[in-house]
């Protein structure tokens, strides 16, 4: 499989004309990178039907080589799995949902007052989408920290929000215990 000579065939499909010198550049811009695997990318991008402008190297290596997920999507990930680990695993089986959670995520319910408490409070004295979001900002900002090696500190968070001021009394009065 011959990249380059694909890269000018579909510079021609959308309209464009490229000389040695654009070739060069995709070159540098993509070097490292198997042959094989810019062609099967080159053909990702000509079969999708919102790709309507000849791509950037940047845009063909991104199909090849995706960027790792950001802080958000990380937290969105992890607060879902917690609010679908209390139905499916329960407070009885903490070393099932702490694998299916993800230590980032189980840090923070230790934060929160551990897993017997998310359990046995979600839904009652926990509303389930207030806790979700909560714990999703919870994780992100947690997330942004870990990188620099610092720590997120749970007195941190809004205690004028009314399940966040209930965790933190109930996770104090554990503490007390």
């Amino acid at each position: 499989m011959n990249w380059k000579r694909d890269l000018v065939t579909m510079a021609s499909m959308y309209g464009r004309q490229i000389d040695e010198a654009l070739i060069a550049v995709w070159s540098n811009d993509l070097a490292g990178i198997e042959p094989e695997k810019i062609g099967r990318a080159l053909i990702e991008y000509r079969r999708d039907p919102r790709n309507t402008r000849f791509p950037m190297p940047a845009q063909i290596r991104a199909l090849i080589q995706p960027p790792p997920p950001n802080a958000d999507e990380i937290a969105k990930e992890i607060a879902a799995r917690v609010i679908g680990a209390v139905a499916r695993f329960g407070w009885p089986n903490p070393n099932d949902a702490r694998a299916h959670i993800g230590e980032i995520g189980w840090r923070n319910i230790q934060k929160l007052g551990g897993w017997t408490f998310i359990c046995e409070n979600l839904g009652s004295t926990l509303q389930a989408t207030a806790f979700q979001a909560q714990f999703r900002d919870l994780v992100r900002k947690d997330a942004e920290f870990a990188h620099h090696g610092g720590e997120f500190p749970i007195a941190a968070l809004n205690p004028a929000t009314p399940t966040m001021t209930r965790v933190l009394e109930l996770a104090s009065r554990k503490d007390d215990q």
